[in-house]
């Protein structure tokens, strides 16, 4: 059993050590997988498209003040959850306390029993995990909202969507009413 957690403990410490290489690669990556995937079938092309389309209609309409909100409301979002995170600690704290007692032998005030103490802790680490993804999401929206609100990070956005775009039209040669601003390439 001890050996289990030795190998245990060592893949903890490698996946620790691995997961920025492979976020790295996995942000270098994505783009090209994208356009890979997109460009495989003609309907995930024409989806694609459509998307990258959208996205560029958005962000050429999306005004400083717009961006602004978005960030309040991330914000606003982000310390809801982190103060949410806060208070269950406290409370999880509050219940390992009364749980000692119990488990100890000490009479508590209230008629609780150690097994009420647990399932009080599991729902609460359901919550402690339900608000951390949610402030995770919070973060990137707000991470987001803040890179837009640069003009040279939105510019390059745009520009990168146009040209995933362009390359995309140009690999399969679509043209599409439903899409205006694509054409095919001319010879």
């Amino acid at each position: 059993m001890e050996r289990f957690y030795l190998y245990a403990a060592v893949l903890g410490v490698l996946a620790f050590i691995l997961a920025i290489p492979m976020a790295v690669a996995a942000n270098l990556l994505t783009p090209k997988v994208q356009r890979w995937w997109a460009s495989s079938s003609r309907s995930r092309a024409l989806k694609r498209l459509s998307r990258l389309e959208k996205q560029i209609s958005e962000l050429q309409a999306m005004s400083e003040w717009h961006l602004m909100a978005r960030i309040m409301h991330a914000g606003v979002g982000f310390f809801f959850a982190l103060f949410m995170i806060l208070l269950a600690l406290l409370y999880f704290l509050y219940l390992n306390d009364l749980y000692l007692f119990a488990h100890n032998g000490f009479k508590l005030q209230s008629d609780i029993t150690e097994t009420d103490i647990v399932r009080k802790a599991e729902r609460l680490i359901y919550i402690i995990s339900t608000s951390s993804f949610i402030q995770g999401l919070e973060f990137h929206r707000l991470s987001v909202g803040l890179r837009q609100l640069s003009p040279t990070h939105r510019n390059k956005r745009l520009e990168d969507l146009k040209t995933d775009r362009d390359v995309l039209t140009q690999r399969l040669g679509v043209v599409d009413n439903s899409l205006p601003r694509l054409t095919a390439p001319h010879c």
